[in-house]
């Protein structure tokens, strides 16, 4: 699984020690669907957020904290269309999620994780739907490790140190991608006013 990261209103960052990594992402949301805010905030706690171990021995720690704003992922109502039943969907690496009032914290936080990169693993067909392990292949299952190194690759880009991808800060650029050599650096997110450390 290969994700791919172009949302330029979300902040990454990566520190990397031997082994050991972790990735937090900042997004900032703001809610235009009939589905509560805290549902959306809980939904990542639930199935995003904990600590990984890879079959190549990484361990990975992600953690998403999603900041009540402007300036990031919109959540809309979704739309029904006549040739398929009602579903929540998002854009991968973009900045829109659309959702039902029914949607639980599963579907928020598998529709969520297309903004932050990841894609369907699942697939679709005339013999149906293909389940795969994990958020992105089927109902009702926590990111697994193969889904969090997949986000290392992406975040981290195997570098030691920390990397941040994002906070664009507007001008209609892609994610700007900043590697420092120290952990002894502090970045100030331009939407959230949260500072990092």
């Amino acid at each position: 699984m290969t994700a791919v990261v172009t949302n330029p209103n979300l902040t990454g960052v990566c520190t990397t020690n031997g082994n050991s990594s972790e990735i937090t992402i900042i997004l900032p949301f703001k809610n235009e669907s009939a589905v509560d805010s805290s549902t959306i905030i809980n939904s990542t706690k639930q199935f995003v957020d904990g600590n990984y171990h890879t079959a190549d021995g990484r361990d990975i720690s992600v953690n998403v904290a999603l900041v009540n704003g402007a300036g990031g992922t919109v959540f809309h109502n979704g739309v029904a269309t006549n040739d398929a039943a009602p579903r929540a969907y998002a854009e991968v690496g973009g900045n829109n999620v659309y959702l039902y009032p029914s949607s639980d914290n599963y579907t928020v936080a598998h529709e969520l994780t297309h903004n932050i990169g990841l894609k369907d693993s699942y697939t679709e067909g005339s013999a149906g739907v293909v389940n795969q392990p994990g958020l992105m292949g089927t109902y009702g299952d926590h990111m697994n490790a193969n889904e969090a190194a997949a986000l290392y690759d992406n975040y981290c880009g195997g570098n030691a140190g920390i990397q941040i991808i994002g906070g664009g800060g507007g001008g209609g650029g892609g994610p700007r991608v900043e590697a420092m050599d120290s952990a002894d650096c502090m970045f100030f997110d331009n939407y959230s006013g949260m500072q990092i450390y």
